[in-house]
C-alpha cells in the first residue's frame, strides 16, 4: 500500500468516525438526576466524564451556610424574646412602683393637709399663761 493509499484510508476513517459520532451538543437532556452519575462534558475540545457529585458541592456548601446562617438568626430571635420578656417584668415593677410612689404622695399631702388644720386651729385659740 502506498502512503497516498494509507491517506485516502485513513481519511475515509476519520470521516466514518466523524459520521458515527455524538457531540455533547446532540446529547439528550433530560430533566432528573435520578439514576445519573456522571455527565459528558467538553474540555477544550476533548469529551470528558463528570462526576454529578462536584455538581452537588457547591450547593452542599451553600446549604451548610444557610443551616449556620439559619441557627444564629433563631438564637439571636431566642435572645430578643427574651430581652422583651425581661424589659416587660421591669416595666410592670416600675409601674408598681410609680403606683406605690403615688399613693404615698397622696397620703403625705392628706398628713400635710391635717397638719396645716392643726397649726390653724392652735393659732386661733388663745395663749394661756401661768
Amino acid at each position: 500500500m502506498t502512503d497516498e493509499e494509507k491517506k485516502i484510508v485513513v481519511q475515509e476513517v476519520l470521516n466514518q468516525i466523524k459520521t458515527d459520532s455524538q457531540s455533547v451538543d446532540e446529547l439528550e437532556t433530560i430533566t432528573s438526576l435520578d439514576n445519573v452519575n456522571s455527565l459528558p462534558a467538553m474540555q477544550g475540545e476533548k469529551v470528558v466524564r463528570v462526576p454529578v457529585s462536584l455538581l452537588a458541592k457547591p450547593a452542599e456548601e451553600a446549604a451548610k451556610t444557610a443551616n449556620a446562617a439559619a441557627a444564629t438568626a433563631d438564637a439571636s430571635s431566642k435572645a430578643a424574646g427574651t430581652a422583651a420578656q425581661q424589659a416587660k417584668e421591669a416595666a410592670d415593677v416600675a409601674s408598681g412602683a410609680a403606683l406605690t410612689a403615688n399613693n404615698s404622695a397622696m397620703l403625705a399631702d392628706a398628713s400635710t393637709a391635717k397638719l396645716n388644720d392643726a397649726i390653724a386651729a392652735a393659732n386661733t385659740h388663745p395663749v394661756v399663761t401661768l
